[in-house]
């Protein structure tokens, strides 16, 4: 046992009072006057043992009753494991503030995330001279607020205070594992972890790290959980694209799920797309309690370059997950090299991409360049999105390595092969270096047309075919012939396809007509004919102006999920590297229009400007403007987790905390008081209640027994007169 108050116990000494009271009676003579020497003799026997008796006890009970007295201001308190040792024991606070964008909702008290914040002011208040706090806001994980512990309270009390909710969404086993960190620094006996938290259950996973036992039994944890009602809320958990070819006036399918989170079923919930601010479109939603949705959007982007969009549900209880950002690039020009031996090899490559005009008749978008296949190495290959080689005899060593580095970089590559073709050469080298399949023959001579080939199987969810035909027509069978297959008297046949590469369209012999596969940053495609008439009739079928353009913009495109992240990630961006960029500054524009000089690494060997950002929390579209225009956009949006009404338990909580050591673990609910329980913790469960309570009944007991003794005498005289 402790006292608190150590000092009143000097009032024990009170406790003699009583006792020399009673020896100082019991020297005074008593005189009484009796009518018979029988009467006296009676008197001794009976009354004068049972007046004894009576003063005995009532020198007892006053005995205790100031024993009891002094024990109630000493504060006794029965210490418990991992109390510290006195009541000077100076205390270390690590406080776990939960500032996520869940606690940005109300209860019958108001805003949750001001109540979690007065818990944490009060939490400070506990604290005396000497002791020092730790602050460690979620949004902060998993670096602490302050960097270590601190005696400036007042400091700690101004950041809560301008603290607000963020859509980051972290794990509190980050939050645990530095607070221990801090904690065990720390010289105080006294070492506690304060979680203030509206008990989300997708914060106490323990997916993302390896647990392990830190603490002993010296530290203690105070769970504080801020009472969350159920509350009405519908977020938007993903958005992803039919297609990933963009084209300015072209449909683009727009594939919107949304999640029900409430209780409560969803009706005539709206839902609209905005490209540019502009509202493109909108629907209205039902979805049922605790369920989730895929609502289809078509939208078309009217004009070329770098297009900012997002989609807006209504009001709810919680309006952080209610926008969804996402941005769409679509090249004003792309610029293509076509290298062949001849022009003639081109031809037909060049008028069909050269056909692809906009629809008042203008010129193409595409812009193409020929080069002989002997002067490739004069061309500046990054001057262009995409290179088509056609029917080159051979490729250096350089060539490949430069070709290869020019894909990886996020050029677009298509190669088609010809007469000219060294197998050997293009096996050893490109194809090799690219990880393309190997050519093993040229199978077919040129004019036959017995045995010719045709389509046997087209993959029509690969992006180049997505929303080229109609629904119906993806339902028919093989055999009534989607698309018009040319008739092929010549191919290549190649070894087996790696696992990165995808049979876009297959033969009726089983070889590939087309394959496809991403290369780093970039993409490249392969065709098995040469694009003339003395291998099939191809260039003169219905599908080779789309199926060439659609390759070309399949190999130019921007993976456009590569511009969308999660607040509170860390960001890299990676553009072009061109003299100018190299050169000039870069702005960083953020959603609340603050501007960021920002100053990108230069990725010789891999041709690109980088740019990275660390931890960026901010929800919304960022722009890197470059002289005032913009280069690249991305977009920030919240954690789906953030979303969900889940809460996990006390148990669970208390399993979890226990996986990292901590036994001493205190539940304070929303009525208890918190200052007696952390007193209580820190040095054992107090009884100054109970002895307040044993000295009242021992003065009560002293006033029913000193009042008998009077009563009695008043009979006794009686019985003598």
């Amino acid at each position: 046992m402790i006292f608190l108050n150590p000092l009143f116990l000097v009032g024990l000494g009170a406790a003699a009072i009583p006792i020399i009271i009673h020896l100082l009676n019991l020297r005074k003579v008593r005189t009484i006057e009796f009518s018979t020497l029988t009467f006296l003799k009676e008197l001794q026997r009976t009354q004068i043992r049972r007046i004894k008796l009576r003063q005995l006890i009532l020198l007892i009970l006053r005995t205790l009753l100031i024993i009891f007295i002094v024990l109630a201001f000493s504060r006794p308190a029965i210490q418990t494991a991992g109390g510290a040792i006195g009541a000077d024991a100076n205390t270390t606070a690590a406080i776990l503030l939960d500032n996520s964008a869940s606690m940005d909702v109300y209860n019958e008290h108001g805003n949750v995330f001001r109540q979690a914040t007065d818990l944490a002011l009060g939490t400070i208040d506990l604290l005396a001279d000497g002791d020092n706090v730790i602050l460690l806001r979620q949004s902060d994980l998993p670096d602490a607020t302050t960097a270590t512990a601190t005696a400036d309270r007042s400091r700690v009390r101004t950041i809560l205070r301008e603290t607000q909710p963020q859509p980051v969404h972290r794990n509190f086993n980050q939050g645990i594992i530095q607070a221990h960190t801090l904690l065990q620094e720390s010289p105080h006996l006294n070492r506690e972890l304060y979680i203030i938290t509206d008990m989300q259950a997708s914060h106490w996973t323990t997916d993302d790290i390896e647990v392990t036992h830190l603490f002993d039994d010296s530290y203690r944890a105070f769970v504080i959980p801020v009472p969350v009602d159920q509350f009405n809320n519908a977020g938007i958990h993903d958005v992803s694209f039919r297609s990933s070819l963009f084209e300015a006036g072209k449909p683009l399918t727009v594939d919107v799920e949304i999640r029900n989170y409430s209780e409560n079923d969803l009706d005539n919930h709206l839902a609209s797309v905005y490209l540019d601010e502009q509202r493109v479109a909108q629907k209205s939603i039902d979805i049922q309690a605790e369920s989730a949705s895929v609502i289809e959007f078509t939208i078309t982007p009217e004009q070329p370059g770098i297009i900012e969009g997002f989609i807006e549900l209504e009001d709810d209880d919680l309006a952080i997950d209610n926008m969804y950002y996402f941005t769409i690039a679509i090249p004003e020009q792309l610029n293509v090299l076509l290298v062949a031996p001849t022009r003639d090899d081109v031809r037909y490559i060049e008028t069909a991409l050269a056909a692809r005009g906009d629809e008042t008749g203008g010129a193409s978008a595409i812009r193409t360049n020929f080069v002989s296949a002997d002067n490739i190495a004069a061309e500046d290959l990054s001057e262009y999105q995409s290179v088509i080689a056609i029917n080159v005899p051979s490729f250096s060593d350089a060539q490949a390595d430069r070709i290869t580095r020019y894909v990886e970089q996020g050029g677009g590559f298509i190669l088609f092969p010809g007469d000219n073709i060294d197998i050997q050469n293009y096996n050893r080298g490109l194809l090799a270096k690219l990880q393309l399949p190997d050519i093993q023959n040229i199978s077919g001579r040129e004019g036959e047309q017995t045995g010719t080939l045709v389509f046997e199987q087209v993959d029509y969810d690969h992006p180049i075919f997505q929303d080229i035909f109609e629904e119906r027509l993806r339902e028919r069978a093989v055999t009534e012939e989607r698309i018009e297959s040319p008739r092929i008297r010549r191919s290549i046949e190649t070894g087996s396809l790696q696992t990165i590469d995808t049979p876009v369209i297959t033969l009726s012999n089983g070889q590939e007509f087309l394959i496809s596969g991403q290369r780093q940053n970039g993409t490249v495609l392969m065709y098995s004919i040469h694009p003339a008439m003395q291998w099939s009739d191809f260039p003169v079928r219905g599908i080779f102006v789309p199926l060439i353009h659609r390759s070309l913009l399949y190999a130019t495109a921007m993976d456009h999920d590569n511009d969308r992240f999660i607040a509170g990630d860390d960001v890299t961006i990676s553009i072009p590297a061109t003299e100018e960029g190299i050169q000039a500054d870069h702005i960083l524009v953020a959603p609340d229009g603050t501007e960021e000089r920002i100053q990108p690494q230069h990725l010789a060997a891999a041709g690109v400007l980088q740019f990275s950002f660390d931890t960026i929390e901010q929800t919304g579209l960022y722009r890197i403007q470059r002289d005032a225009i913009t280069v690249r956009a991305f977009a920030v949006n919240v954690n789906p987790g953030e979303s969900t009404s889940e809460r996990t338990d006390k148990e669970m909580v208390e399993e979890r905390l226990g996986e990292f050591g901590l036994e001493n673990i205190y539940f304070i609910v929303q009525d208890d008081d918190i200052a007696t329980i952390v007193q209580e913790s820190r040095y054992g469960q107090e009884l100054w209640k109970l002895f307040a309570l044993l000295a009242f009944l021992m003065a009560l007991v002293e006033t029913i027994v000193a009042r008998d003794p009077k009563q009695q005498a008043a009979a006794d005289q009686q019985k003598l007169s």
